[in-house]
């Protein structure tokens, strides 16, 4: 009874798909015009199978997939068979037609050759593969036909294929071979309608190679403004480190959290974050990638120049407590020649103080923020032998140092070693001399943010000379339009955060001279000149690292005074109140912690440091007390900002950050 109804159910089913293509061809419906099939050519080999699809096209437009609703048919069977779903089958040697009708059309037809797959070729012929290798073999089949001929075909994916020993070689359905030990041999077998063909694969003792790059550090943090040089390796597949050989070139994932010189690996703090730098070699073709975080940064250590002890000064920073600068120190400089400025390398690794006979002294930083004397350029040949105040600048990336002479009207340029600090002159003589470049007793050099661009503040002249930098040697180009005019007696100027205003003090006519600064050409475009009413000589200004307040330091009467005025986008607002507030006799340079909480201002004939509390809108209040004791005659005052505070551990053993 059971097997009774399973037939009935077949022969209903089966009328049912004959009568739904000719189900619209009575009455009012859509009738079936005509149908197609394909493929329309077809060879395949005895034992091999082509699948046929027929559409059906009605009246209306509409389109039905006739595959399983059609009659199928081979014209000769023993060439060919096909199921009633249009499978066709190989079975010997020659040509049939294959048909697809329904009732109601003529049908259509389609032609399908067989051929006798008579051998296989596997290629690569006898490879010799390293071990954890890899070896992509390809299967060609070759047909013979007929009436007689051979044909070939690429039938890589139809074999199925096979490695005879698996724990020499593996194999994937693709044919991809993968060596997985040092020595034996595996026979590599593709097989096909009962026809294979084989290769003898033979693994080998894998030569050690480049398999990718290794960045060091791998995980750095960085202060805002800080900088991180990264040191690449090739790895090898024996674990080995080896220089690499070919062109590194260095990318960063998001540039405005930091930056990276794309040759030189040297990494820039923008703002706070975390970016992907990605180091890509162009012979091998391998990458390597670190992860570097950039965060807001606190102010560890503070640095003084002592111009009549030649020494440095430095300091334990606290910016938050009531007194900030603790536990002084000093560190004698050798010759004896008179110190004027301390530069912070950006990475906090380096110090560079510049003397009156026109040396720079090398110092390395430890975890205490002690500094140590390493090196010193001696004194520079030609113009630049001779007394005179030097101020110099590091690239933002800390790849070059700048040094001006007033006296010699002479700017000279370094690069600067990444690993030890150490510099090399750039060229054998100054970069720039004299009014020939623009200069006219040169004070101040001032580098732009993304480190394309230098200024030079020339008091002669009253104006600023801008030049570009070229990021691989570090040489200097006086732009299209060298030079820019400022107040009276330019001497010291600022950038604001952002790195897009630059601000003059002006010590004769005690004006502050504001500039737009272009860093896609390095042009300035001149702002307002604000006047700085009841200052006798401005010498310094300085703007505060959330770039809402200017200070501008007045020398001119005894004891100094700091005038401050809002700022706002660039555009220097009204006085901040309850300033002025005196400083001490003499001052040159101020200093603002990384969290704009602190200011000081140096005091050269007093021996010593003012300290203030920036707060809300700028205002100033002096430190209880409000000075900290100097060296003699100090000069320019500067912070070492850093990723996190050192411990306490780190203090007491004195090792780098």
């Amino acid at each position: 009874m059971k097997r009774y109804s399973s037939q009935l159910t077949l022969v209903a089913v089966s009328l049912a798909c004959m009568l739904a293509l000719v189900a619209c061809t009575s009455g009012g419906g859509p009738k079936l015009q005509y149908i197609t099939i394909s493929p329309q050519g077809a060879l395949i080999s005895v034992g091999g199978t082509q699948q046929y699809s027929a559409q059906a096209y009605y009246s209306d437009g509409t389109i039905q997939d006739g595959t399983g609703l059609v009659t199928w048919s081979s014209s000769t069977t023993s060439v060919a068979t096909i199921t009633s779903g249009g499978l066709a089958t190989g079975v010997a040697n020659g040509t049939t037609t294959i048909s697809a009708a329904a009732a109601g059309t003529s049908g259509t037809t389609a032609t399908l050759t067989v051929n006798t797959l008579s051998s296989i070729a596997v290629t690569p012929l006898n490879p010799q593969v390293e071990m954890g290798a890899t070896q992509q073999f390809t299967a060609t089949g070759t047909f013979t036909a007929a009436g007689g001929g051979t044909s070939t075909s690429d039938i890589t994916s139809q074999v199925e294929w096979s490695s005879g020993t698996l724990s020499v070689a593996t194999i994937t359905t693709g044919g991809l071979a993968s060596a997985v030990a040092s020595t034996g041999t595996s026979v590599i077998k593709a097989t096909l309608l009962g026809v294979s063909g084989q290769t003898t694969l033979t693994a080998t003792g894998s030569t050690p190679h480049p398999v990718s790059l290794q960045l060091t550090p791998g995980t750095p943090s960085i202060p805002v403004g800080g900088s991180q040089a990264f040191t690449v390796m090739e790895l090898w597949s024996d674990s080995s480190l080896h220089t690499p050989s070919g062109i590194v070139t260095f990318t960063t994932s998001d540039a405005t959290v930091a930056g990276i010189d794309a040759t030189k690996g040297i990494g820039l703090g923008v703002k706070a974050g975390s970016v992907t730098i990605t180091a890509n070699e162009d012979t091998p073709t391998i990458s390597g990638q670190a992860t570097l975080t950039v965060v807001a940064g606190v102010t560890n250590f503070a640095y003084i120049s002592n111009l009549d002890d030649n020494s440095v000064g430095y300091y334990q920073v606290d910016a938050s407590s009531a007194t900030p600068l603790t536990s002084p120190q000093t560190v004698a400089l050798s010759n004896n020649l008179g110190a004027t400025q301390t530069i912070v390398h950006p990475s906090g690794l380096y110090l560079y103080v510049t003397d009156i006979n026109s040396n720079v002294h090398i110092m390395t930083v430890d975890g205490t923020g002690a500094p140590t004397e390493t090196g010193i350029v001696p004194t520079l040949p030609g113009p630049a032998n001779s007394v005179g105040f030097n101020f110099g600048a590091v690239d933002p990336f800390g790849r070059f140092l700048y040094v001006s002479n007033d006296n010699s009207e002479t700017i000279y340029g370094f690069t600067i070693d990444q690993a030890t600090g150490n510099l090399t002159q750039i060229g054998t003589g100054p970069l720039l001399t004299g009014a020939g470049d623009s200069l006219s007793v040169p004070e101040q050099v001032i580098i732009e943010r993304t480190g394309k661009y230098l200024y030079a503040i020339n008091d002669g002249d009253g104006n600023v000379s801008a030049y570009s930098i070229n990021q691989s040697t570090g040489a200097l180009t006086a732009l299209s339009t060298p030079t820019y005019a400022t107040g009276s007696g330019p001497v010291f100027g600022a950038l604001d955060p952002t790195g897009t205003h630059l601000f003059v003090a002006n010590s004769v006519d005690n004006t502050v001279s504001a500039f737009t600064l272009n860093t896609s050409n390095g042009s300035l475009t001149p702002g307002a000149t604000t006047t700085v009413t009841g200052a006798v000589v401005l010498l310094n200004v300085i703007v505060s690292p959330a770039g809402n307040s200017l200070y501008v330091l007045d020398v001119g009467t005894l004891p100094s005074n700091i005038y401050g005025y809002a700022l706002n986008n660039g555009v220097v607002g009204s006085a901040i109140g309850g300033l002025p507030i005196a400083a001490g006799n003499d001052s040159t340079g101020m200093a603002i912690d990384a969290t704009g909480a602190l200011l000081a201002v140096d005091n050269s004939s007093d021996n010593d440091i003012s300290l203030y509390t920036i707060g809300a809108g700028g205002a100033l209040s002096a430190k209880t007390p409000p000075t900290v004791g100097a060296g003699t005659t100090d000069l320019f005052i500067t912070f070492l900002n850093a990723a996190a505070a050192p411990s306490a551990a780190t203090k007491k053993n004195g090792t780098k950050n």
